[in-house]
């Protein structure tokens, strides 16, 4: 089933890791059957995690996007070489594409990636074994269980996919400004405190503070404001707008804005584009996301209705055979009456 067939991965799941190598995947087959292995490996012989299944899924579906669009990008820049009025199919995932069953594959893991990788988990425990191999036969039961486990994850999966964001988002927002050294937004935080007279004499901004405190209630699954994209790209804005107070109504802040800054406000503001440009991304790649799976809504609505209107012409051609056939009964139940008259 794979085209490519991954090793089981018996390391702890370690967010930062697993996230690099999935970078490097660089193809998008190889790159679905790479998720595919490393999410059923979760668990497998008892080991750690530091983020849930199901964030795994998010952002190995996020990455997966993020990997289209480049791709979708680039073939696009080839084309219009050759043809500038060239359009750029909205069903493309991978433009590199010549499988036949990894399109339909890609296309249904953009839309349900639980189902998918409950597929390979099917297909993992099916697997012909050696039944004398006891880690072969570890493995095979680990899929049986990940079959089940997959299958009561599914009907719940995107709604959980949305709670995930703020993790998604934090995470790589710390990764891009810190590179690789922080995961939570406590750590982001703590890259930013003010020196000992700002701690000592108490003149952090306000409009830092309610940053840096809608920055905490995003994060806090026990807080009301847990994931509220708005609130907190809303208090980036304001301590930007408080720093450089130059800018434009209406006028998006950007690195260029802020070069004039210091110390720790540069540090600040610079954490709050980095925010802001990390939900630009988030929402490019949902829009992505959105747009194949409508299209491919949208194709399989054609082809149900095709299929009714080619059921209703049959059922019409049918009647009227059956009337032809009933007419012609009809005649020859004549000419046997005037037969035997």
């Amino acid at each position: 089933m794979p085209i490519k067939e991954y090793d089981i991965n018996y390391n702890n799941v370690e967010l930062n890791e697993y996230y690099t190598h999935l970078i490097w995947e660089k193809d998008l087959d190889e790159k679905l059957d790479f998720i595919a292995k490393e999410v059923l490996s979760y668990g497998f012989n008892n080991k750690n995690a530091d983020c849930s299944i199901e964030e795994m899924i998010a952002i190995s579906k996020y990455q997966f996007l993020q990997a289209s669009s480049e791709k979708r990008f680039a073939y696009k820049l080839t084309q219009e070489e050759n043809n500038e009025n060239f359009k750029l199919p909205d069903n493309l995932i991978n433009p590199e594409n010549k499988n036949e069953e990894y399109k339909i594959k890609e296309k249904e893991f953009v839309k349900n990636p639980v189902k998918v990788i409950k597929e390979y988990a099917i297909y993992e425990a099916n697997k012909e074994i050696d039944e004398n191999d006891q880690e072969q036969v570890k493995w095979k039961n680990h899929c049986k269980e990940m079959v089940n486990k997959l299958t009561n994850l599914e009907p719940t999966y995107l709604e959980t996919e949305k709670e995930a964001q703020p993790i998604i988002v934090t995470y790589l927002v710390g990764r891009e400004r810190y590179i690789n050294e922080v995961k939570s937004c406590n750590d982001i935080l703590n890259k930013t405190k003010g020196g000992f007279f700002e701690r000592f004499f108490r003149t952090t901004s306000n409009e830092y503070n309610n940053f840096k405190n809608t920055f905490r209630a995003y994060n806090d699954k026990n807080n009301q404001n847990y994931g509220n994209k708005e609130a907190l790209k809303n208090a980036a804005i304001a301590y930007i707008r408080h720093k450089v107070p130059n800018l434009l109504e209406g006028e998006e802040p950007t690195y260029e804005s802020i070069e004039n800054l210091k110390g720790t406000a540069y540090e600040r503001a610079r954490l709050c584009i980095s925010i802001l440009d990390q939900f630009k991304d988030q929402e490019k790649m949902e829009n992505l996301g959105n747009n194949f799976i409508n299209f491919n809504n949208q194709v399989n609505d054609i082809e149900q209705n095709d299929f009714q209107k080619n059921l209703g012409n049959d059922l019409e051609e049918n009647m009227e055979i059956k009337a032809q056939i009933n007419d012609m009964d009809n005649e020859a139940d004549k000419e046997i009456e005037m037969v035997n008259k």
